[in-house]
């Protein structure tokens, strides 16, 4: 599909994207767990990597050839309305929102735009952009700023989210379980992780006690009930990340909350731009973090139908979609 090149608005930024990847949100929408899609046809996409080709008329510190990443998170930049799309061909209206990263072209608000450096190689700069930028709001949260590094915690979920959370945690050198089915831990399991991982087989969680802090990086219900299992009977700490299918309740028991439990979500809120971002990179940088690791899988956009059935197989990390081929 060819879409048309909209005028820039004054807070918009034209990126010409290099490479994205596919995040459960857009498994979601690609599967149609996340309820009726009122916005068909729309694009793709929330996490990604390129360079800026052109500015809106009040963009401030960015220029053309800027290296940047684009996020669905916000910064306090200022911004505008956002642009109309067309397909060319017909004229028919595409709904683009406000990060749509699946497009070699696209026109996005300045505050979904980081600048970076040349440092980092394209695959992982745009993990940046969801991923890492996502489990280091939720490690920081659940460690309190990654000062309580002394306490074992549970990552339950091996996806893009939860496996970048447990990269990080072996980064600062927090003791971290990776805890999924076993067909993908026994995947995960074969590379050189360095992470310690368990599988859902009831014969596996009989090797350990109870978690003071679980981490829900799964929108599976059945991530939430283990969770729940997985937490120290009295006390302990949920944090969630997840996002269970469009319709679906997630039970919990009530009454250890009264003894000290606690479920907390982690989100937009949690994470400060361009701050973590730049912390992210330094991490990296210093190969402290090796963010290649979360690349499981390849595809060029031409192959997306593919990219999408190999992420929607669940074998953990993220897959990688390569903008201009």
């Amino acid at each position: 599909m060819t879409l048309n090149d909209p005028v820039l608005t004054d807070y918009q930024v034209r990126v010409n994207i290099q490479e994205s990847a596919i995040c459960g949100t857009q498994l979601g929408e690609w599967n149609q767990t996340r309820g009726l899609d009122n916005y068909l046809p729309h694009c793709f996409g929330h996490e990604a990597v390129g360079y800026v080709l052109e500015v809106g008329r009040l963009v401030d510190g960015l220029q053309e050839g800027d290296r940047v990443v684009v996020t669905w998170m916000k910064t306090h930049a200022m911004t505008d309305s956002i642009s109309n799309f067309m397909e060319i061909a017909s004229g028919k209206t595409v709904n683009f929102g406000e990060c749509c990263t699946f497009i070699r072209r696209g026109v996005f608000p300045v505050n979904r735009i980081i600048k970076i450096d040349d440092s980092l190689e394209n695959s992982t700069a745009t993990l940046l952009g969801c991923a890492f930028l996502t489990a280091f709001a939720a490690l920081k949260r659940a460690t309190n700023g990654i000062t309580c590094i002394d306490r074992e915690i549970a990552i339950v979920g091996s996806g893009g989210i939860g496996l970048a959370v447990a990269l990080l945690a072996k980064a600062f050198n927090i003791r971290a379980t990776c805890i999924d089915l076993p067909n993908v831990i026994n995947d995960l399991k074969n590379d050189n992780f360095e992470v310690e991982f368990l599988s859902t087989t009831e014969s596996e969680l009989n090797r350990f006690q109870y978690f003071p802090i679980v981490i829900i990086c799964s929108g599976a219900v059945a991530a939430f009930e283990l969770g729940e299992q997985l937490l120290q009977r009295n006390g302990g700490s949920m944090f969630i990340v997840g996002n269970p299918p469009f319709g679906s309740k997630v039970e919990f028991d009530v009454k250890p909350l009264l003894y000290g439990r606690e479920i907390i979500g982690v989100g937009e809120k949690d994470v400060h731009l361009p701050e973590d971002i730049i912390d992210l990179v330094d991490l990296i940088k210093s190969g402290r973090l090796d963010a290649n690791k979360l690349i499981r899988k390849s595809y060029p956009l031409s192959n997306i139908n593919d990219a999408f059935k190999a992420a929607s197989s669940g074998f953990g990390g993220r897959t990688v979609i390569n903008i201009q081929y």
